[in-house]
């Protein structure tokens, strides 16, 4: 969140404190606060709230889409490194199998 902009809130009373710990946790929820929409996000585990605005919500879903770019290639790798053990008892995959 922090790499996208989000402003880190941390509570400083026990009622934000409270307030915190009702609010969904984990799920980005937009919220419209005198004709804005800003964008919050609840950690209670690490105590704090992270708030951005539109332009920060595109910066976050930018990072999510190209971490999720990278996992997918680390996988597909993974799975063809595996494939290619496994055709390997077979002579491989170019090999005529019949």
């Amino acid at each position: 969140m922090s790499a996208s902009g989000f402003r880190t809130v941390v509570p400083s009373t026990a009622a934000q404190s409270a307030h915190l710990q009702s609010l969904p946790q984990g799920r980005l929820t937009p919220v419209v606060k005198k004709g804005k929409t800003v964008f919050m996000l609840a950690d209670a585990k690490r105590n704090c709230l992270y708030v951005g605005n539109q332009s920060q919500y595109q910066a976050y879903q930018q990072l999510r889409l190209r971490n999720q770019l990278a996992q997918d290639k680390l996988a597909t790798a993974s799975l063809n490194a595996d494939a290619d053990n496994e055709w390997a008892a077979w002579g491989g995959i170019d090999t005529p199998l019949w």
